[in-house]
């Protein structure tokens, strides 16, 4: 970009005082503008670089995936639960991996391992918690009241929608974040 300079020696008007600064600090500070222009350009080669392999790993995953749903839709759960557990080990922490962990886990099922395919859930959802039993659930907050059930199930009322919210038939805290209690 060319500096038009006017005979004074002041910048023209359409320069900014920041890019005329900018321009004097290079000039007066040029090996460490050198080194921040090459951590700039090495920081985005490494950005790059990573985003096209984890791009690239994942189309590898996917194409491993496909193979592995293939079998498992053929009924050749011992060759499906190969590919699959390869794509887990080999990609953890991706989405691919996620998926590749269910359909192991359905593969598993499908052998009669049902052992096996607990663990391997357990694996790739470590974090998560497990309630204790299918009919306790978690209160969302402000619901307040007990609907009448209409004919299908038993509701609450969410105070900002306004709208049933389905919950097993079971007794309710009204405190707030207690959550459904056990009972009958």
């Amino acid at each position: 970009m060319a500096t038009t300079v006017t005979t004074t020696g002041r910048p023209a008007v359409g320069e900014s005082n920041a890019l005329t600064w900018l321009n004097g600090w290079i000039r007066s500070h040029k090996q460490l503008a050198a080194y921040l222009v090459v951590a700039l350009v090495v920081a985005l080669a490494l950005f790059a670089w990573s985003f096209l392999t984890a791009k690239t790993a994942e189309r590898s995953a996917g194409r491993q995936i496909a193979q592995g749903r293939l079998a498992l839709d053929s009924k050749n759960y011992p060759l499906a639960a190969s590919v699959l557990s390869q794509v887990v080990e080999n990609f953890s922490g991706t989405h691919a991996a996620q998926e590749a962990s269910i359909l192991l886990a359905q593969a598993r099922l499908a052998q009669g391992q049902t052992q096996q395919a607990i663990q391997v859930l357990q694996r790739s959802a470590p974090s998560r918690q497990v309630l204790p039993s299918p009919d306790l659930r978690p209160a969302r907050r402000c619901v307040r009241e007990r609907a009448p059930a209409h004919g299908r199930r038993d509701c609450l009322r969410d105070c900002r929608r306004r709208g049933p919210v389905p919950v097993p038939p079971c007794a309710v805290s009204l405190r707030r974040g207690a959550g459904l209690a056990r009972g009958g």
